[in-house]
Parts: C-alpha cells; sequence; structure tokens
C-alpha cells in the first residue's frame, strides 16, 4: 500500500467523487481507465468511483452484508 486517505483530513468522504481524485493525484496516477478499485460497498465504494472518473470499480463483498445502494442498511442477524 502507497496512500492512505483520511476522509477527516482531506475534508471529503466516499461517495463524493473528489476523495478519489485525491487519490489518483497523490499516487501520481492518470485517469485512465486502468485503476482497478476494490470495495465493499456498492453505495460509497461502487457508486462514488464511477468509470467516467478513470476507475473500474470492484464489488467485493463475499459475506454479502452490503445492501444494494438505496437499500436499507445491513441488519445483525441477532
Amino acid at each position: 500500500m502507497s496512500v492512505i486517505l483520511d476522509s477527516a483530513v482531506v475534508g471529503v468522504a466516499k461517495p463524493d467523487p473528489a476523495i478519489f481524485r485525491i487519490a489518483l493525484d497523490t499516487l501520481g496516477v492518470p485517469a485512465d481507465q486502468t485503476v482497478l478499485h476494490i470495495g465493499d460497498s456498492l453505495r460509497y465504494d461502487v457508486a462514488g468511483a464511477p468509470p467516467p472518473l478513470g476507475l473500474q470499480p470492484v464489488h467485493m463483498d463475499p459475506y454479502g452484508f452490503c445492501p444494494a445502494p438505496d437499500g436499507p442498511p445491513p441488519t445483525s442477524a441477532a
């Protein structure tokens, strides 16, 4: 891992695409569709990193904890 961005430090958080632009700029990587962004949240990781931004968002949720982007928040099984 080369860079860790803290939303409280940079002043913007996912799903705002600006945080992804900051990450690309910090890494010195062009937004040219060659960067994969892997995240477990459809709402914050995938929706926030649209292909026009230059990222290929990949949803990885092996345990099924992520709700649909417009769905309700997850509930814990009791």
